[in-house]
Parts: C-alpha cells; sequence; structure tokens
C-alpha cells in the first residue's frame, strides 16, 4: 500500500509539474510572437527636413515624419527605421520607432526612388 501512495504522489506531481511548465512555456512563447510581431524594418529617403520634423517616403510611396533633434538629416539621405504597426493592418497608423542615417541618394537619382 505504502508503494501505491508514493507512486500516486510521484504522479500527481509529474503532472502538475508538466502542466505548470507548459503552461508557461506556451504563455512565454505567445507573448514573445505577438510582441515580435508588430515591429518591422523599413528603408525610405529624406524628403523634407522641417527643423526636427524629418519627412521621408519608402519606394512603395508610403511616407512617414518622426521627430529627430539631430540637425544631421538632408534631402536625399537614407535612413534604416524600425517600425511598430501597432497591430493593425492599415499602414497609415505606423509608428517610426527608431530611425538611422544610412547612406544618400545623389541628387539625379531621387526621381527614381519612388516608384
Amino acid at each position: 500500500m505504502k508503494k501505491l501512495m508514493k507512486f500516486i504522489t510521484l504522479l500527481g506531481t509529474v503532472t502538475v509539474t508538466t502542466a505548470i511548465t507548459s503552461y508557461f512555456t506556451v504563455y512565454t512563447a505567445k507573448a514573445s510572437t505577438e510582441h515580435n510581431q508588430s515591429f518591422y524594418p523599413e528603408t525610405a529617403m529624406v524628403t523634407q527636413v522641417n527643423e526636427d520634423l524629418i519627412t521621408v517616403i519608402c519606394q512603395n510611396g508610403n511616407i512617414f515624419k518622426f521627430k529627430d533633434n539631430t540637425e544631421e538629416w538632408i534631402k536625399g539621405d537614407i535612413c534604416s527605421m524600425i517600425m511598430d504597426n501597432k497591430g493593425t493592418v492599415s499602414v497609415y497608423d505606423d509608428k517610426v520607432v527608431s530611425a538611422r542615417y544610412s547612406g544618400y541618394v545623389n541628387d539625379d537619382e531621387m526621381d527614381k526612388w519612388v516608384k
């Protein structure tokens, strides 16, 4: 009888431990996946600099604005951005989370940027 009780106790402990571990593994993976899906990379060309408000245009025609007070942006600069889609399908509410300089486009190539 004692062996049966030890076996049942051990089986119960293993079952509960497995259930708790599985729950937290799935919950953590789900939270991580949901969090990472809202961010995406984008590259754009600076089209206008108005004090600290930078306007950029992507090759697909999407236009975004972001604030940056470094005073280093000029028209024709290429900027790599991390975007937040805010969990929506629409691109119109997307937000520039981070922007970094990544090159420039010559004046004669600016018109070729937007298709």
